[in-house]
């Protein structure tokens, strides 16, 4: 264990931290200040850790909270790069890639940019802000199983992560319902929770006030947005 001062975890980033699997080595893209893998070290959920950012300023915080807090120098890297792309890719052993606090376009874009590099990394933990249907879509396409997903509200935001793995080549399930795409498959489980499911409702709420404000939409607007709130309704539960 290493002997270090406590880092406090938003539950954003503690809910994305209790989905991290044991593991040899740890990359988070898009790091920020740190606090994920220098928390996940201080538990030995890794036995090393990389922290990338696209910024230098936020790197240089990670790697200042990192000497405070007593981090074990030697197991942590920190490295300036966009997204994977100078980031070395992992040696043999269980290795886990996390990517969260942007779009899922961006996420994709991302991992499609690694390449071959992509197949080091045993599970993707995940956490989009926006574009979490297409980045399901994106994961199921490559041949990825999305093994949990969890939701978590957080500064009165709704926050989902998702953790996928590589299974190899395998034949899209056509038969996944859109809503499947659009909320996970774990969605059912998050809405037991009742500020989950007040989250949900509002969302939907405010698309049905659109279609009332907006008459005028484009028909293919119009559309995309009954169809959003058809599956609301139906993993709500919501007759119409």
């Amino acid at each position: 264990m290493i002997p270090a001062k406590t880092i406090a975890l938003s539950k954003r980033l503690e809910t994305i931290a209790h989905m991290v699997p044991e593991c040899d080595l740890f990359t988070d893209v898009g790091t920020d200040h740190g606090y994920l893998p220098i928390w996940l070290l201080s538990q030995n959920i890794c036995r090393k850790a990389c922290a990338s950012d696209i910024n230098k300023g936020p790197l240089e915080s990670a790697e200042r909270n990192a000497l405070g807090s007593g981090a074990d120098q030697d197991r942590i890297a920190f490295i300036l790069s966009d997204g994977l792309d100078d980031v070395p890719a992992p040696a043999e052993g269980y290795n886990v890639l996390c990517i969260a606090g942007m779009g899922g376009p961006n996420i994709r874009g991302i991992m499609e940019r690694a390449g071959d590099r992509l197949s080091s990394y045993d599970e993707y933990i995940l956490s989009p802000h926006t574009g979490q249907k297409e980045l399901r879509e994106y994961l199921i396409s490559a041949g990825c199983a999305i093994k949990n997903e969890r939701y978590v509200t957080d500064d009165e935001k709704l926050y989902v992560v998702i953790r996928a793995s590589r299974v190899g080549s395998v034949v899209p399930d056509s038969s996944l319902p859109d809503s499947y795409f659009r909320f996970g498959g774990f969605v059912k489980e998050a809405l037991a929770d009742d500020t989950i499911r007040a989250f949900f409702v509002k969302k939907r709420d405010d698309l049905y006030r659109i279609i009332k404000e907006h008459p005028d939409l484009p028909v293919t607007r119009h559309n995309e947005i009954m169809s959003e709130i058809t599956d609301y309704n139906e993993v709500l539960d919501i007759e119409t």
